[in-house]
C-alpha cells in the first residue's frame, strides 16, 4: 500500500522510474559501502546467507563522477529547504 500509493508516484514524478522495495534495499548496501564496515557486518545487515551475495550482488554500484554527485546534492539541499552546503 505504501509502496503503490506513496513511493512509487512520488518516484515516478522524480523521473527515477519505477522503484520497488528492492531498489532500497541495493541502496542501502550501496550507501553502507560507502562508510565501510566490515565485510561481515554487511552480510549481517543484509541478512544473506552467505558473503559472496553480499559483496558481489549487492556490492555493485556505478561510479559516480563529482560532478553528478554534486549536482545531485544540490537537489537534495533545495527539497530539504537547505540553501548551504
Amino acid at each position: 500500500m505504501i509502496l503503490k500509493d506513496y513511493i512509487r508516484p512520488a518516484a515516478v514524478k522524480a523521473g527515477l522510474g519505477n522503484v520497488g522495495w528492492h531498489t532500497f534495499r541495493h541502496s542501502y548496501r550501496a550507501w553502507m559501502k560507502r562508510f565501510a564496515p566490515p565485510a561481515e557486518i554487511q552480510k549481517e545487515l543484509m541478512r544473506h546467507s552467505n558473503l559472496k551475495k553480499t559483496l558481489e550482488i549487492h556490492g555493485i554500484e556505478p561510479d559516480v563522477a563529482p560532478a553528478h554527485r554534486e549536482a545531485t546534492s544540490g537537489v537534495v539541499r533545495a527539497l530539504l529547504g537547505k540553501t548551504s552546503k
